[in-house]
């Protein structure tokens, strides 16, 4: 999404003075760390690749701002474009991914991740604690509902490039028109 003409970033900028608090009081209420609220909100780089979904969608809903919309995201429900997809919209986002890596003939986790690229990545990075502590959160995906917000959006979108289904339900962000 970086260089698109959108700035998210300036977007909840923006909601924050309108709402007359800082970084700090943002952070607090959204239960974020303050430093990693500020960097958010001056960089989208921090926005997406650095904080997790879950602390994203926190600092979204404190600021009463639609998710979908601020990453203009588009809902695939809406105008029924996806509706192949709808019977899916009721699956806990483990039992999406997985469900959906075996429509892809991906027999196993560690194919999926191969398929990304996560696993050369790692084999390049595993002496790194980091590096560990971040495929552990891959290795995570498929063991419960709620695994996917301890990725960051830009690594959700990864995932989506393989799996190539309705981002919102990778994100398990409501649409505010249609509520799918």
């Amino acid at each position: 999404m970086f260089g698109l003409g959108r700035s998210p970033h300036e977007d909840l900028a923006k909601r924050v003075d309108q709402l007359g608090i800082d970084s700090r009081e943002l952070g607090a209420r959204a239960h974020v760390d303050p430093e990693r609220v500020a960097n958010a909100l001056e960089s989208d780089i921090d926005l997406e690749a650095i904080l997790s979904v879950r602390e994203v969608k926190r600092i979204v809903s404190v600021l009463e701002m639609d998710f979908l919309r601020l990453f203009a995201i588009p809902c695939a429900f809406c105008k029924q474009a996806d509706q192949r997809f709808a019977e899916l919209r009721s699956l806990p986002r483990n039992e999406l991914i997985a469900r959906r890596r075996g429509d892809l003939g991906l027999m196993s986790q560690e194919e999926l991740l191969a398929k990304l690229g996560i696993t050369d990545w790692f084999r390049k990075n595993s002496d790194r604690t980091w590096a560990q502590n971040r495929m552990r959160l891959w290795r995570a995906i498929e063991e419960r509902p709620d695994s996917l917000d301890d990725l960051s959006l830009d690594q959700v979108r990864v995932l989506n490039r393989v799996l190539v289904l309705p981002v919102q339900l990778l994100l398990g962000v409501q649409c505010r028109e249609c509520g799918s």
